[in-house]
């Protein structure tokens, strides 16, 4: 049987190989980096972009994901090993909201609760609206942001 979670990954990591000019490398990591403790969401692009993926099955138009301690010390580590790391949020089927690591301080910040949570919104053809336990940006963000932030924006195909 394929878990749901499956579906919504492939989506995103689709949208990441579809959308690049250049061949994109991606590595599952099935561990937390530093124990043995198990971690469905994490790749790694291109050996330098860290991703954290989580997704939502709500149909509504408001996201919520919930992150446990655990989440955000991985997404810390795959900072701390690559520089760069890009948390995606997809929203069910409406879209994928990217956030880099700035940004996701920006709504987490760095004491890393037991549980926090991140929540997106969207009006009909309007960016998404993105804030968390600490705090809120200050601008939208639009579906396709996350790939600029994963493959640089000169390794975008132009016609997406």
């Amino acid at each position: 049987m394929i878990d749901q979670y499956h579906f919504y990954h492939g989506a995103a990591l689709r949208e990441i190989c579809a959308n690049s000019i250049k061949p994109v490398a991606i590595e599952y990591i099935n561990k937390k980096l530093d124990q043995d403790s198990h971690n469905f969401n994490t790749y790694i692009v291109n050996n330098k972009v860290g991703v954290y993926i989580k997704h939502s099955t709500s149909r509504a138009k408001t996201w919520t994901f919930s992150f446990v301690k655990e989440h955000q010390d991985t997404i810390l580590d795959l900072y701390k090993i690559y520089g760069n790391v890009v948390v995606l949020l997809i929203c069910h089927d409406d879209g994928i909201v990217g956030l880099n690591f700035e940004e996701l301080k920006e709504i987490l910040d760095d004491n890393h609760e037991e549980i926090e949570s991140i929540r997106i919104k969207r009006r009909k053809r309007e960016l998404y609206k993105v804030s968390g336990t600490d705090g809120k940006l200050k601008y939208k963000v639009a579906h396709n942001d996350f790939l600029k932030k994963i493959l640089g924006e000169d390794n975008i195909k132009t016609n997406m």
